[in-house]
């Protein structure tokens, strides 16, 4: 490769890496986002295990990270995605040149021509919703796209060496590989099983015959079990007992346990509500939606040429798309389809349809210049033809872009961490508070240790309680609050028990009201979204408290005014069960006029919810004939 050739991919590489980075940068969330996000910043925090398969190369990698003077925990982790993405996006256009050797005797184009589309491609694919959302906020999925990219690069580079019959480095590039492969299944293994079928039929159509022995075997076994060897994090960090000790696997039992995930398989695939066919053309809809009708289809047009000229990479193409869906299908329990960790499951498949685009682009190029370009004429095809070609290209990729900015531009969402504030911040120092949403919990998390704010309470989360690992995890961390309860106590009566002594040593209680708690209505008073538990009955709320309330909504519940509300499904979800929360207790107690309130305003958002009307028009019934 020639200096000036070397000295000009060199250029994209920095333009696509700074570009994409500082892109991602200034639309990365500034504080904690939904879900695991939470849960991940304060694992890193304390280097304690996530949920599983626990993530440790991730968590490990991001804990490094986090030690550079960049501002706050949450911050650095969410730049850390952006980072990660923006690596991948580099190595994606390293792919793009490692794939054209595969077609140096047919694709007739030039240098610039060849990085020009395979530039657009690479942006094409980076600022798609389910890569975009992934690089700015808290997640594992860009480490996991990097280590896929890294893989298929080395894949393709055996391939180089099948060509030139001999390359020095191919058996270090197999054991490469395989360390890769092991070290990539100790972050968010998904991504990878779903693409090895795929590499693995790449490898075995490469120069991996000619150079495979039983010593090169054996070295790539070992390679590969020290990559998986991270996994060896979990039992020796575990058995320090951290702050957070997701499944406690400290030992065998418990290790496979969570790497496998065993208990969260059982509840995916055929045993979900949605077939899995239906989930699976959803899958493939979602990838149209976000690429544009035109972009599959010049993807495809790209698929068609590897086919005429390289079976070995149509068949590697096809069977990573398809099979990427199918098991994004597989592993979707619940199918949303604005769900962000869904999308990233769909990442290797959206990038080879981005490779897939490029090639088809580039194909169309050539033939556009076979068709028009006549030597003995004076006609100049590139200074025409090929400039209005190559705006439409950069048309057709931007407009993707501009479609997916307003939803994955988090810079100025901050629902979930207004939503934890707008709920925390008035409470007493020191104050117990037992909730049973997940994504509140993982939200408190990352506030707590991600911006150190609010320390000081005590966070259960009650759905959390009947598992044994989760009971011993908050016991070390609050013996004060446990003090005198049986160790064997778990579930309901643990909740109980701990909610009685706190009362009883005077601190501060208050719960999430759920369907459960109507037993204890009227120890309960409104205190915003929590109920504050007391000793005595509070059968009567009076008009001093319900004025409270309905200030605090006013001004912490008016998410519909703000137009990121409609881009932001998790924000819905939690807007809407937050209302019905309130809805329920207001019910339990009698008061059917605020409970109308309540779901009145759920109805009003989304109309369409059968149980919920049904619950109004028998409430509805009920104040008429109280009126009659």
């Amino acid at each position: 490769m020639r200096k000036k050739q070397k000295d000009y991919i060199w250029g994209i590489l920095a333009f696509i890496f700074i570009g994409s980075l500082v892109v991602y940068w200034m639309t990365s969330a500034r504080s904690v986002f939904w879900w695991d996000s939470g849960e991940l910043i304060a694992s890193i925090s304390t280097l304690g295990i996530a949920h599983r398969p626990g993530f440790p190369i991730y968590i490990l990698l991001a804990k490094m990270f986090s030690f550079l003077p960049l501002g706050t925990l949450t911050f650095k982790v969410n730049l850390f995605s952006g980072l990660l993405a923006s690596i991948s996006l580099a190595t994606l256009f390293l792919t793009f040149i490692q794939l054209r050797k595969s077609f140096s005797d047919n694709l007739k184009v030039s240098d610039k021509l060849f990085y020009f589309v395979s530039l657009f491609s690479v942006i094409l694919a980076g600022f798609t919703y389910s890569f975009w959302i992934q690089a700015v906020r808290a997640e594992v999925y860009t480490l996991g796209s990097f280590i896929f990219l890294l893989l298929l690069f080395f894949a393709l580079k055996l391939q180089e060496a099948n060509r030139k019959q001999a390359l020095p480095k191919q058996t270090k590039i197999f054991v490469l590989f395989c360390f890769l492969l092991g070290l990539g299944l100790g972050n968010h293994y998904a991504i990878l099983i779903s693409a090895l079928p795929a590499l693995v039929y790449l490898l075995l159509n490469s120069s991996l015959r000619k150079f495979l022995n039983s010593k090169v075997l054996f070295t790539g076994i070992l390679s590969f079990i020290l990559g998986i060897s991270i996994y060896l994090y979990l039992p020796v960090r575990s058995s320090t007992g951290p702050a957070f000790n997701w499944g406690n696997p400290a030992d065998l039992n418990q290790l496979l346990k969570s790497v496998f995930a065993l208990e969260s398989l059982q509840k995916m695939g055929l045993e979900s509500g949605a077939p899995l066919s239906s989930k699976f053309f959803a899958t493939l809809n979602l990838m149209t939606d976000q690429l544009s009708f035109v972009v599959v289809i010049l993807a495809f047009i790209g698929l068609f040429y590897f086919y005429q000229r390289n079976k070995t990479l149509f068949w590697f193409s096809l069977w990573l798309i398809l099979g990427n869906c199918l098991l994004t299908a597989f592993f979707s329990d619940e199918f949303i389809s604005d769900n962000p960790d869904l999308h990233g499951y769909l990442i290797p498949s959206l990038i080879m349809l981005s490779i897939g685009f490029g090639f088809g682009v580039l194909l169309i190029l050539q033939n556009l210049k076979s068709a028009f370009f006549k030597p003995k004429e004076k006609f100049d095809f590139q200074k025409l033809i090929y400039p209005l070609t190559l705006v439409l290209v950069t048309i057709i990729c931007l407009l993707p872009v501009y479609r997916v900015y307003p939803k994955a531009n988090l810079a100025k969402n901050n629902f979930p961490s207004q939503y934890a504030m707008s709920i925390i911040s008035g409470i007493p120092q020191n104050s117990l508070v037992i909730i049973d949403n997940p994504n509140l919990d993982f939200i408190l998390r990352g506030l707590q240790y991600g911006e150190g704010i609010r320390t000081d309470l005590i966070i259960l989360n009650r759905s959390f309680l009947p598992a044994l690992w989760y009971c011993q995890q908050e016991r070390k961390k609050h013996p004060e609050i446990f003090q005198g309860l049986p160790e064997t106590k778990t579930g309901e009566a643990l909740y109980v028990n701990v909610a009685k002594k706190a009362l009883r040593d005077k601190r501060p209680v208050y719960i999430e009201y759920t369907e459960k708690d109507t037993v204890i209505k009227d120890f309960l008073m409104p205190s915003g979204y929590l109920m504050q538990l007391s000793i005595k009955k509070q059968s009567y709320l009076s008009k001093q408290i319900l004025s409270n309330q309905t200030l605090w909504e006013k001004e912490n519940f008016n998410w519909q005014e703000n137009p990121l509300f409609y881009r932001d499904g998790d924000a819905q979800r939690m807007w809407v069960l937050s209302w019905y929360r309130l809805g329920y207790f207001y019910e339990s107690k009698g008061m059917k006029k605020q409970a109308l309130e309540k779901y009145n305003k759920i109805l009003a958002f989304s109309p369409q919810e059968p149980e919920l009307l049904a619950r109004v028009q028998k409430l509805s019934e009920g104040s008429l004939r109280a009126a009659k």
